[in-house]
């Protein structure tokens, strides 16, 4: 796997859609030795505040599109945001799972442990909150999705 936030691709122009990290998603996903890609999602920190959702979810359809076209399953790496993170969440785990992207993974989970809680940054969802529950029925969504 590649292992970037999957920027410089096509899109809106925004920041994270332009190589000007100096990366090119689809031409280094197309690179014969690389299986899988991976993208990150957090509009927020990348500047993207007027509609984080929204931007959000073309993000993950334009990945979408590029796993289509070169045929190696793309995941969502590393997402978040650290306010409604459960109304967020519905909806671009909902994205992911209409659109056929491959997966996703959360950042970060957050546990409960002897010496206290796992460190947080904002974005830990530890089993007790609500986005929790949502999580898990994602993860079975996924695998019925096959």
């Amino acid at each position: 796997g590649i292992g970037d936030e999957g920027m410089g691709l096509t899109g809106d122009g925004t920041y994270p859609y332009t190589a000007y990290e100096g990366l090119d998603f689809p031409t280094n996903l197309a690179i014969s030795s690389i299986d899988f890609g991976t993208a990150h999602l957090y509009p927020i920190q990348w500047g993207l505040t007027s509609d984080p959702v929204g931007w959000g979810s073309s993000w993950i359809t334009n990945h979408y599109n590029v796993q289509q076209q070169l045929n190696k399953p793309v995941i969502l790496e590393e997402f978040g945001v650290t306010s409604n993170q459960y109304s967020t969440y519905q909806t671009w785990l909902s994205k992911v799972v209409s659109s056929g992207l491959a997966g996703d993974l959360i950042w970060q989970a957050g546990s409960s442990l002897s010496g206290g809680t796992t460190p947080q940054d904002g974005y830990a969802i530890f089993p007790s909150d609500s986005t929790y529950s949502l999580l898990t029925s994602h993860s079975a969504a996924l695998k019925a999705r096959g």
